[in-house]
């Protein structure tokens, strides 16, 4: 029924050596300042699964996702699976199909959309959309009786892209190796969905680099040189905690790699109390050639069964050469920040992602650790709106946050583009898996010039209502004192007149 990987060790497509895929990656102008605005709540997503896994398939903790990655279609995740119980590690592509598409919309409405936010598909039900599926699962570690050299590489960890590449590890902490592997992940019509149809193609596998000592979760660059970095993360084994860069040893070679350059997490200035456990690591660039990375994870291992945190580090990563001529690499710690919420749809110590978009924009995105309700469900940690933000002249690129309280605080109901912007009862929606009510107590708000706003008392659009006329420029309000916890509907409105 799926489609499978059967080579182990050293390997590279050699059809697609002098051709690989587009590598190049989103950057921002401040890392630092897009890190810092990633709002710390989030929306909440479904897709079907629609008998995809077995039964008991994903749903205990020998069955879980650790990694995330949205990719560069905008529609398309894919997400790194491992069940201790079947031996298998692999990747389930989901798609996004209702996002970017609203009533009488074009095509050009819906392209337009391809980089901006999902926002939730559960708002008006707790389950996703029929659109909204899981369109494949991929087994990366196929084996038999006759070739079980991968059987125990079933854990796979957190991912990364770099362009149209996924980089993903295997991991097999039986005898403390790992197997990094290179996709492409150019092409949905070559790759033909379904995957489990068995009558397809599959994400073609460019490379891979075995290598020694357990590796949880990887991030994947390309330098300004041409030569790639990768960078793996160990918190698992009996040596410290780590970094092992290693750098290609030819331009645009996924295929061979110079010896790593491990650096030591506790050599991490300025220190901390404790050392993470990162289930995820991704690569963020700067403008001016600056390079970062992230790392994500909850603070109790024994998440989601007991609480914990969500947190995100932020990191400048440095690369020098010693008095020895010894090359080297040092991490400085930028900013450490603490996300909220998820229940059953996003945990960090699950599955997290870093999504940079060409709008100056970095999103997380985040898996439960495990399906649930014939279904895998993510969240979507989107930036705030900024009072800097550019001048909107459509209708399709508003957004409006409403809050259920005063000063930006609570719960957030993000409303994005016109799909969603007509509410006749919030009685009826549902904002990170609970009903909303009439709890909104202040907005932000960025509408283009000739719309408004218009937030009812009463349901189906009815009462004198509170009108925010759009200027395409950023309005907010700290404090609806006058109005706040009395709205039952919202609508935008045309009040272009004419003649």
């Amino acid at each position: 029924m799926r489609s499978h990987e059967k080579s182990p060790g050293a390997f590279v497509n050699k059809y697609l050596k002098s051709r690989l895929p587009n590598s190049t990656e989103n950057e921002l102008e401040s890392v630092s300042t897009a890190f810092g605005l990633i709002s710390t709540r989030t929306n909440y997503n479904s897709f079907n699964e629609k008998g995809t896994f077995d039964e008991d398939e994903y749903t205990t903790a020998h069955n879980h996702f650790q990694g995330i990655q949205r990719l560069k279609d905008g529609q398309h995740f894919v997400i790194s699976g491992g069940s201790k119980r079947e031996k298998a590690a692999n990747l389930i592509f989901c798609k996004a199909d209702n996002y970017g598409h609203s009533p009488n919309s074009s095509e050009y409405y819906a392209v337009s959309r391809i980089e901006s936010a999902i926002g939730s598909n559960v708002i008006h039900e707790k389950i996703a959309s029929d659109k909204d599926n899981v369109v494949g699962i991929y087994q990366l570690n196929k084996w038999s009786n006759r070739n079980n050299k991968l059987k125990d590489y079933w854990h796979a960890g957190g991912m990364d892209v770099c362009g149209d590449i996924l980089v993903v590890p295997l991991e097999n902490s039986k005898e403390k190796k790992s197997i990094i592997r290179f996709y492409d992940v150019s092409d949905f019509n070559d790759i033909k969905f379904p995957i489990k149809s068995g009558k397809t193609n599959k994400p073609k596998l460019i490379a891979e680099h075995p290598i020694k000592g357990n590796s949880g979760a990887v991030a994947l660059t390309k330098r300004a040189d041409g030569k790639f970095l990768l960078a793996s993360w160990t918190d698992s084994d009996d040596d410290p905690h780590r970094f092992d860069f290693y750098i290609s040893k030819k331009i645009n070679d996924l295929a061979k790699w110079e010896k790593k350059i491990p650096f030591h997490y506790n050599k991490l200035v300025p220190e901390y109390d404790q050392e993470p456990k990162f289930q995820a690591i991704n690569f963020v660039r700067q403008k001016d050639g600056k390079l970062f990375l992230v790392g994500t994870g909850n603070t109790n291992k024994a998440a989601p069964f007991f609480g914990g945190t969500h947190y995100a580090n932020l990191y400048e990563v440095i690369y020098f050469k010693d008095g020895k001529n010894n090359r080297k690499f040092h991490l400085i710690r930028i900013n450490q920040r603490e996300f909220k919420g998820g229940g059953f749809f996003a945990n960090f110590g699950g599955g997290a992602g870093i999504y940079v978009n060409s709008k100056n924009k970095m999103a997380i995105y985040s898996a439960h650790h495990w399906r649930r309700k014939s279904s895998i469900n993510i969240g979507e940690y989107w930036p705030v709106l900024e009072p800097n933000h550019k001048k909107i002249f459509f209708k399709r690129d508003l957004i409006i946050e409403l809050y259920e309280h005063t000063h930006f605080k609570g719960k957030v109901l993000r409303l994005f583009d016109e799909k969603d912007s007509s509410m006749k009862n919030f009685d009826k929606i549902f904002v990170e898996g609970i009903d909303f009510g009439d709890r909104i107590s202040s907005m932000r708000l960025i509408l283009p010039e000739g719309y408004k706003f218009c937030l009812y008392p009463d349901k189906k659009h009815k009462g004198k209502a509170e009108e925010f006329e759009g200027t395409g420029y950023y309005e907010e309000r700290e404090d609806l004192f006058n109005f706040g916890d009395e709205f039952s509907s919202c609508k935008i409105e045309n009040i272009i007149k004419y003649a």
